[in-house]
Order: C-alpha cells, then sequence, then structure tokens
C-alpha cells in the first residue's frame, strides 16, 4: 500500500512538474511577444516622423516651447503608442514576476515570491523618516526601498540618514545630477568648461567613496555584457543607479535591466580593473580595492537586450 502511494506522488510530482514547464514556455512566450511589440514602439518613438523633424520621445512634451500641441506629429497616434509602451511595461513586470515565481518553484519546498511579497507587506511598517538629502520625508515599501522621492526603488529605506558618509555620498550624486541637467541645457560656450571641470570633480570624488559590491566571475561571448567591454575578474562600482548601498542582494539591478532593455536604452556602468591581468578570482578579490593605484576605472554603457544565449545580459554576477 505504500508503494502504491509513493508511486502515485511520484506521478503527481511528474504531473506538477509538467504542467509548471508548460506554463514557462507559454510565459517566455508572452515575454519575448511583448518584447518584440515593445522594440517596434520604442523605435518609432524615437526616429524622426521625417526630414528635419523631431521624434515623438518616450517621455518629451507633446507641445512646443509656447506651449501649443505639437503640428509636426499625430498627436492621437503618439498618446496611444505610449500608452500601449505603459501597458506593456506592467505587463512585462508580471510575466517576469510569473516566471520568476515558477522557477523557484521547482525548488521543493521554497516559499514562492508572491507569498513572500505578501509576508512582507504584512509585517508592521516602520515610522516614516526624513530624508536630509531630498529634504522630504519617505516611508518604507514592502521590498525594502524608499517611497517618496525619486529613484526611491533604488535605495534602501535603512540607510536614509544611517551615517555622514553615506548622506554625502548620494549628495555627491544628486549634485552630479544637476550639473548634468546643467550642462545639456548650457550653451556651447566657455562658460561649459567649469561645469565639465566640476562634472569630472564630483565623479571622481563619488567613485572614490563607492564600494565593489559584485564581481563579474563569467562573460559570454557575443553576448551584450560582452560587447559592452566587460571582462571576468571585473568588480562593479555602480550599475545605473545601483551601487553598494543600494543595490538590495542585487535586486536593484534585476528590476532596472528589462525596463532598460524594453526601452533600448543603455545603462551606464562603472567598474574596477585589476591592472594585474595574471591573477585569477580567487586571488583578484584579496587585492586592497581602497588602493585605486592597482586597478583601472573603467566606465562603458551596457545595452540589455535578447541575445542567442540566456537571459538579457550574458554574464553572471556574484556579489560580494
Amino acid at each position: 500500500m505504500t508503494t502504491i502511494d509513493n508511486n502515485s506522488s511520484n506521478n503527481k510530482h511528474k504531473i506538477d512538474d509538467t504542467d509548471r514547464t508548460t506554463n514557462l514556455k507559454n510565459l517566455d512566450i508572452q515575454r519575448r511577444q511583448l518584447e518584440t511589440e515593445s522594440s517596434t514602439i520604442v523605435q518609432e518613438l524615437t526616429s524622426p516622423p521625417g526630414p528635419g523633424l523631431e521624434p515623438i520621445g518616450i517621455d518629451a512634451p507633446l507641445v512646443d516651447a509656447e506651449g501649443y500641441p505639437r503640428a509636426d506629429i499625430d498627436l492621437y497616434h503618439a498618446t496611444d503608442l505610449r500608452k500601449r509602451l505603459a501597458v506593456i511595461r506592467g505587463d512585462y513586470k508580471t510575466i517576469m514576476r510569473k516566471i520568476e515565481g515558477g522557477l523557484v518553484s521547482f525548488g521543493g519546498g521554497a516559499i514562492s515570491n508572491n507569498e513572500k511579497e505578501k509576508q512582507a507587506r504584512l509585517e508592521k511598517k516602520p515610522k516614516p523618516k526624513f530624508d536630509p538629502v531630498s529634504k522630504k520625508w519617505v516611508v518604507r515599501n514592502s521590498d525594502g526601498s524608499v517611497a517618496g522621492i525619486e529613484n526611491g526603488h533604488l535605495q534602501s529605506f535603512d540607510l536614509i540618514g544611517s551615517s555622514s558618509e553615506q548622506q554625502q555620498l548620494r549628495q555627491l550624486q544628486q549634485q552630479q545630477q544637476v550639473a548634468t541637467d546643467n550642462a545639456a541645457t548650457a550653451d556651447t560656450s566657455s562658460s561649459s568648461k567649469p561645469i565639465a571641470q566640476t562634472q569630472a570633480e564630483l565623479r571622481q570624488a563619488e567613485e572614490k567613496k563607492l564600494k565593489p559590491f559584485a564581481m563579474i566571475d563569467d562573460v559570454f561571448p557575443e553576448s551584450p555584457a560582452d560587447k559592452a567591454g566587460l571582462r571576468v575578474g571585473d568588480l562593479l562600482l555602480r550599475f545605473g543607479t545601483a551601487d553598494h548601498m543600494n543595490h538590495r542582494d542585487l535586486k536593484a539591478i534585476a528590476d532596472m535591466v528589462p525596463e532598460a532593455s524594453l526601452e533600448a536604452r543603455g545603462i551606464p556602468i562603472v567598474v574596477l580593473r585589476c591592472k594585474n591581468a595574471e591573477l585569477g578570482l580567487d586571488e583578484i578579490i584579496t587585492v586592497d580595492v581602497q588602493d585605486r593605484d592597482l586597478w583601472n576605472t573603467v566606465r562603458m554603457k551596457f545595452f540589455p537586450k535578447l541575445w542567442s544565449g540566456r537571459g538579457l545580459l550574458g554574464c553572471h554576477l556574484k556579489q560580494i
């Protein structure tokens, strides 16, 4: 009798695994369809509708400098495209959560992401904090990120007001963004030189305070990572707006990559590359990262996208 029960249980598990596999395949088909449609929409929004005309833009104003509706584009069509893109983004995130949950369910006894999220939402919420950098009151999201400030989904609520050094780093990041915005609107005159110098100084000061939070321990040939210039042994200082303070166990990168892929948008990244190219991975991790004379700081732009291999990156990150 026990043997029959065990056989029935095994058959049930096989059926469940088959159903999960089929479901994951269907979800992957939907994911690819959304990515294809999104790529088509983004291309239309970012391409000039005619010679000498400005693109519609993904989030650019649909009015001219005087506040009148743009006469060089079809406003109704532009609005429909943007609405559809917003829907695709939402559907894409939902599908990716389902795929991740389906993969987790193959590990017997694992708690699904939905259950974890429910548990997190039921936990007692901490009191709001005053953020001395943005000068705003902020609250904690269920995933530990920050609600109430720009790019809060990439920051940790626990680090708000935690130490003077971390606050200084966040202030430098905001100052660099202000300098970048000013540079984008400044005239190409002699006044742009001090701005460029300010940007370089802020960037150098900021990068010195950054700490590596992940190592690239594998890069696949002809992948987006390979084409971006990443190498095995690179230590990640920054990936977009994610750094050692706010990457949330690399979840910030996982959140960032699909959206960038949908928009065909490059993500700026900064890595430390050991000058001693003969060292192995186990040896690289022991090199003093505070002594920047032993390292090259390398900046590049990463374009996540579908390729012949798995995922959108084509490399493996190991948290350190």
